[in-house]
This record gives C-alpha cells, sequence and structure tokens, in this order.
C-alpha cells in the first residue's frame, strides 16, 4: 500500500480539482480462482471542536452533553462560535466511493498500482490510514459496476438504456415495493499506517479542515474565567474519544 500527494487529486461536480492522496496497492493475485476485490478507506484524524452553536452559546448543562443556549442577537446574525475538545476526540471519515476488481486480466499474478481511494488534505498534522480489502462474490461485484455505470450515464439519445438495478434486498412484508441495494458477505483483510504529512507541510497544501471547509472559530475569552467553556467527545459513528490503534502523537 503506498499513497501519492497529487495537486489535482479530488474533482467536485463542477470540475474544480484540490489537492489529495491518491491510494495505490499492490497484490499477488492467487492462481486458479477467480477473484473479485472492494476496496475501502478509514481516516482518523484528531479533531479540536466538539461542539458548534449557531445563534447561541455552548453550557456545560444540562448534563452529560451540555446544550447550545440562543441568544438574540446572536441569533439574528446567524452568528458560529466553536468550543474545543475537553480531552481527546478523533473525527473518523469514511471513503464514499465504490472501488471493485477483479483478477481477470490477472489472474495468478501481480495486481500492481491499483488506485483505491483519494483522501481530500483535512489537516496538515499527521492522521491514521485504514484500508480494508473484502473478498467480494461475482454477483456482488457485478453489482458494483453496475452501479458504477449508471452513476455517471450521461443519459443523452444515444445512450443504451441502463440495465435494471436488482441487488438481494427486498421487502418481506411486500415484494412489490421496489428496492436497491446488496447485502455483502465477504472475507477481510485490513492494513493501517500513519499519514505524517511532512509533504503537504513542505509543499504548503492547503487543507480544507474538519468544518466543511470553513474556519474554526472560537468563542472570544472574556471577563468571566468560565467562559468559553470545553465540550465533551461524544461518541458516534464519525466520532470517537478512544486513541485508534497505531495512532502517533
Amino acid at each position: 500500500m503506498y499513497h501519492v500527494l497529487d495537486q489535482k487529486a479530488i474533482a467536485d461536480a463542477k470540475g474544480k480539482t484540490s489537492p489529495g492522496y491518491k491510494l495505490y496497492l499492490d497484490l499477488n493475485d492467487p492462481a486458479g480462482k477467480e477473484n473479485q476485490y472492494m476496496w475501502q478507506w478509514t481516516l482518523y484524524e484528531k479533531q479540536n471542536v466538539c461542539q458548534t452553536c449557531t445563534g447561541g452559546y455552548y453550557y456545560t448543562t444540562p448534563l452529560p452533553y451540555g446544550a447550545c443556549v440562543r441568544d438574540a442577537i446572536l441569533a439574528r446574525y446567524n452568528n458560529i462560535f466553536d468550543y474545543a475538545c475537553k480531552g481527546n476526540c478523533w473525527e473518523i471519515v469514511r471513503s464514499t466511493e465504490l472501488v471493485a476488481n477483479n483478477d481477470q486480466l490477472y489472474d495468478g499474478r501481480k495486481i500492481a498500482d491499483v488506485l483505491v481511494g483519494k483522501i481530500p488534505i483535512y489537516q496538515s498534522s499527521g492522521a491514521l490510514l485504514e484500508i480494508s480489502q473484502f473478498s467480494i462474490s461475482k454477483e456482488a461485484y457485478k453489482f458494483i459496476k453496475l452501479t458504477q455505470q449508471q452513476g455517471v450515464e450521461t443519459g443523452g439519445l444515444a445512450d443504451t438504456p441502463p440495465a435494471a438495478l436488482i441487488g438481494n434486498i427486498s421487502c418481506v412484508n411486500d415484494p412489490q415495493i421496489n428496492t436497491s441495494g446488496y447485502f455483502i458477505v465477504s472475507g477481510k483483510s485490513k492494513f493501517s499506517y500513519f499519514l505524517d504529512r511532512n509533504d503537504v507541510v513542505e509543499q504548503r497544501i492547503p487543507s480544507i479542515g474538519l468544518l466543511d471547509g470553513r474556519a474554526i472559530r472560537y468563542e472570544p475569552s472574556g471577563a468571566s474565567t468560565t467562559r468559553p467553556p470545553l465540550a465533551p467527545c461524544v461518541n458516534s459513528a464519525n466520532r470517537t474519544n478512544q486513541e485508534p490503534s497505531g495512532w502517533i502523537n
């Protein structure tokens, strides 16, 4: 597994590009057997903001998580204040692209330089990267490839009508209800390593942060020593206060 810093790795719907890491892998394919692969990545980023209030201030009550309390003046101007974390906190960012391949052209040989993901530059500090490789069935692979093809369908008059996207999920109460999805059972291999991002610092690559692209705006300190308060890191699908295995401070 390796990554390459690319100034134009990430492209939005309008074609605008931004810097990012491209993730590649090499693997030795077992001979004499059809294999289908799928890849996903998970990124652990150190999070410094654990609460954001729009149009109000954060208070540590009610316990255990506290709450944002509306302020008329701040609400009038739609003001945003961020609050630092009380203790360690990590943001969990997961890949959203479907990446799959098969060994039709490589049976029993090395599969090299497979692009398995693109990661935006969220911060210039280090992050932990976890890549998962799944061994999936031929049917699951076909479903994923069909999903990808329909995702880039242009819809022109000359285009071939897309095939029906039929998965293995259905409504047991009413089979007539249209559903689309695929439940996949697979073998999984996992590989992790730490991104020190020295190349990002050396090349002065701009980062987008972990707040949907906006800069952090902490509540200003005032005369009260209790303001601004710190906010707890609330565990969720996208955040954890438990140090990820392999993290380097």
